[in-house]
């Protein structure tokens, strides 16, 4: 396999399932990152010494992973509904609660947030629950009812926001659950792929599956504006392409915007300007699939999603049809890269 320029591989497990989460510590000086794959492993890596440390089987597919705020336990969510915390010393997890149970959830958990104290757990059966940890019995401390299935879930200070199907975002304030805060259209015209608060606290940004950014202010929705970031000319040039933007993550320290899309390709964002500092590799024709990014390292899952545009499966012999495995990369940032640009790009 070709090397990515300025990018380290990580040595994950030779498969052709997707990666479908990767989250680094909160803990700045541990170089400690989770990933997850849809044929159910969970795996910690060290990225400092590119070395994986050990992996926990998982029965079902893994949709998302979180840490808690002090960086000592982390938890996996799947698509039967279960929710458990990972024990990695001695390579098992503990249940918090399985799908179907009284006060579990009834479809697959999409995403995580730990905020608050409390893990919020937002899933396919249209509810988000809150769960106490600290209770021997783990029980759902609150559930918030909602009309739409949850896609992707984001939250900052006491404001829990959830973007669903339909186009729908929801905003909660979790001090009180009984009423959302605000329920609007999404400002893009296509479903959501990735959901991020601003790192100022002032509103979140989503990416579509038509390549665009939307960028939400809770304080003044009318300030609301969109900008396309992974759009293309066709090879003859008679028309634009767009590409699904399947990942976001801000630098920690420059509060840029990494978008990762299915055309393989990174760009570094001012995205209060909305202009393009930089673009990073193509990833051999992979698309980007996670992102997370600790200021001095970036991290970057790749995968083979082109089963999602395919024309038609017919014929399809899974003897012969050749998908790209799944990779892991990881950059180690110069100090001053992610600094915004003032002739930034469009």
């Amino acid at each position: 396999m070709a090397s990515i320029p300025q990018f380290n591989l990580l040595p994950h497990p030779p498969t052709t399932d997707l990666i479908s989460a990767v989250k680094f510590t909160p803990r700045p000086s541990l170089p400690l990152l989770l990933c997850s794959t849809w044929d159910g492993d969970i795996t910690l890596y060290d990225t400092s010494s590119l070395t994986q440390l050990t992996t926990v089987r998982n029965g079902n597919p893994v949709l998302d992973l979180e840490w808690d705020d002090s960086g000592r336990e982390s938890f996996f969510s799947d698509v039967k509904g279960d929710i458990k915390k990972l024990d990695f010393e001695n390579s098992k997890y503990e249940t918090i609660s399985l799908g179907g149970d009284k006060n579990g959830h009834t479809e697959g958990v999409k995403c995580l947030k730990w905020m608050q104290g409390r893990l919020c757990s937002g899933s396919w059966d249209k509810s988000v629950k809150m769960w106490d940890i600290r209770s021997s019995a783990n029980i759902g401390v609150e559930t918030i009812q909602l009309d739409e299935k949850v896609i992707s879930m984001d939250s900052t200070g006491y404001k829990l926001v959830m973007s669903c199907t339909a186009s729908t975002n929801y905003i909660y304030d979790v001090r009180n659950v009984s009423i959302p805060l605000t329920r609007l259209s999404s400002p893009g015209e296509r479903q959501t792929r990735r959901l991020k608060c601003l790192p100022n606290g002032e509103g979140f940004l989503q990416s579509t599956i038509d390549s665009r950014c939307c960028v939400e202010f809770f304080a003044d929705p009318e300030k609301s504006y969109a900008f396309r970031c992974h759009r293309h000319t066709d090879e003859n040039k008679e028309f634009d392409v767009s590409y699904p933007v399947n990942a976001l993550t801000f630098h920690p320290r420059y509060q840029t915007l990494f978008t990762g899309g299915s055309d393989g390709l990174i760009y570094l964002w001012n995205w209060e300007k909305r202009k393009r500092i930089k673009q990073f590799a193509d990833f051999n024709g992979n698309s980007v699939l996670a992102m997370d990014s600790k200021g001095d390292t970036l991290v970057v899952a790749t995968g083979d999603d082109s089963y999602r545009t395919r024309a038609k499966i017919e014929g399809y012999d899974p003897k012969t049809c050749l998908v790209k495995p799944s990779r892991i990369y990881v950059r180690e940032m110069e100090s001053n890269e992610g600094k915004p640009s003032v002739k930034g790009r469009k």
